[in-house]
């Protein structure tokens, strides 16, 4: 029942904006997981998580009758597409193979369950001055998505925080299949075959573990996939904002990892004019 509320919160999110924006929600769902993430982080500053996951449930509410009183205006061929279709068949995969994990590394254990774990807890950052975490200097922004998936459960499930790291990498490749067509499925699927095996050369562990360096490595690729391939209209801007303010939570490096991205896009702008084609 968690995995069907908390999937059903991000498509949601994700069937809304491809309607507002006019995008492919493979597009879409990736710009929710960073909404949602930057949404619990205000309220985690203040120590009302729950508050916040509240919030996006009412959210969540607003965006469906929004979209039943729109309904003829939706258009089909934006979420019938193949990156959904990548993102359904993978997430499966995920649900059915992560059921009944448990955390097997004491490196894992020692900080990033017990982070949330804590927040679960206490619905606060695992920064507060209630959490019993060590390594307080650590950002949160993939422990606030695992928050986000464990929350409705009555007690903490340490395979929801498997689960949703495989989704969250997902979310971040999908975009990549957009260019194909629903006639192209076939085409598409091996495309993400092999966009599947991409984070494995990033580091072995990705799929089976809660790290974030290759998480982080994803978020800056997206970045500068979506600056040099997508016409940046509101919603390529708004998706460049957000992943930058995600990547800078990641990890203490990510600060680097966005400065880096930045400069890289500041340089096009100033030296090929990215922003006046």
């Amino acid at each position: 029942m968690t995995n069907l509320i908390i999937l059903t919160i991000i498509f949601a999110f994700s069937l809304f904006f491809s309607y507002f924006f006019k995008k492919k929600i493979e597009e879409t769902i990736i710009f929710s997981v960073f909404l949602i993430i930057f949404i619990l982080y205000i309220f985690g500053i203040f120590s009302i998580l729950n508050i916040g996951w509240y919030f996006i449930c009412l959210l969540t509410l607003v965006f469906l009758l929004i979209l039943v009183r729109n309904y003829q205006k939706i258009n089909l061929k934006l979420l019938l597409t193949c990156g959904f279709i990548f993102i359904v068949i993978a997430t499966s995969v995920s649900l059915i193979i992560h059921k009944y994990r448990v955390v097997e590394s004491f490196d894992e254990l020692n900080f990033w369950f017990v982070a949330v774990k804590n927040m679960y807890v206490n619905n606060e950052l695992f920064t507060s001055i209630n959490s019993n975490v060590l390594a307080k200097n650590y950002t949160p922004a993939a422990t606030i998505f695992h928050y986000f998936w464990v929350k409705p459960n009555k007690y903490f499930n340490e395979s929801f925080v498997f689960i949703s790291m495989n989704f969250f990498i997902y979310a971040l490749l999908a975009p990549s299949l957009s260019m194909f067509k629903k006639t192209q499925w076939k085409k598409a699927l091996l495309v993400g075959f092999f966009l599947f095996l991409i984070p494995l050369t990033i580091y072995n562990f990705i799929y089976t573990g809660a790290y974030v360096d290759g998480l982080m490595g994803l978020i800056f690729a997206y970045i500068l996939y979506i600056y040099f391939t997508k016409k940046l209209d509101k919603f390529s801007l708004f998706s460049l904002l957000l992943a930058l303010f995600t990547l800078t939570l990641t990890k203490v490096t990510g600060i680097i990892f966005s400065i880096a991205a930045a400069i890289i896009m500041v340089i096009d702008i100033l030296f090929f004019h990215k922003l006046n084609k």
